[in-house]
């Protein structure tokens, strides 16, 4: 697993309307490799003394930005992606919008190429988008990016997105929302930047 990712931030707004779509999410926690995705130190990678006074921080923590054992992760992994597919499949079938696009946000280049394979092979859906393919690469901050694009190909009105994101913890999601080419703005993007503010990610 690539450790090039980018530090950013973005933001989904959701608006209550009429639409008879109900959004929809499925967390899976694969807790036995809950240590194998962390960001121990949160946002305080720059300055030390910032992670040192963290008081919930165990003992066993580094203070590594990220850390990532790519092993561990597939091997807790690649078990569940028969459950995606189901899911993924219902999903698919339930829908009264035929107009549908993926999005595969598992970090790992290698873990989205393979769910890409199998769920083409399913041919009941050509539209999909991995999301390390974009650059920068800034974890679940990039799946916003990543509707852009995809409702912006497909040049419809109203698109129906399922997106499969992998967490810290270890953990999998599966959301579905239907995204309205109206909706999606121009995307501003900025180079300012905090160097600490009070974020973490303790576990």
């Amino acid at each position: 697993i690539e450790s090039s990712f980018q530090d950013g931030a973005t933001a989904v707004l959701l608006e209550k309307g009429q639409t008879k779509q109900a959004v929809s999410i499925l967390s899976i926690a694969l807790t036995k490799n809950w240590s194998s995705f962390m960001i121990p130190s949160g946002g305080f990678r720059n300055d030390n003394s910032f992670f040192n006074k963290l008081s919930p921080r165990k003992e066993h923590q580094l203070e590594t930005h990220l850390h990532i054992d790519k092993a561990r992760i597939e091997n807790s992994i690649l078990p569940e992606f028969s459950i995606i597919k189901n899911e993924i499949r219902k999903i698919i079938f339930e829908q009264k919008n035929p107009n549908i696009a993926i999005i595969l946000n598992l970090i790992s280049p290698e873990l989205e190429k393979q769910l890409h394979s199998i769920l083409i092979a399913e041919e009941y859906v050509k539209d999909i988008y991995l999301s390390t393919n974009c650059i920068p690469q800034t974890m679940a901050s990039t799946v916003p990016l990543v509707i852009e694009k995809a409702v912006a190909k497909k040049k419809d009105f109203l698109v129906n997105i399922i997106s499969v994101s992998m967490g810290e913890g270890l953990s999998l999601n599966i959301s579905k929302i239907e995204v309205s080419e109206a909706s999606v703005l121009e995307t501003i993007i900025s180079d300012d930047f905090f160097d600490n503010g009070f974020v973490t990610h303790e576990i």
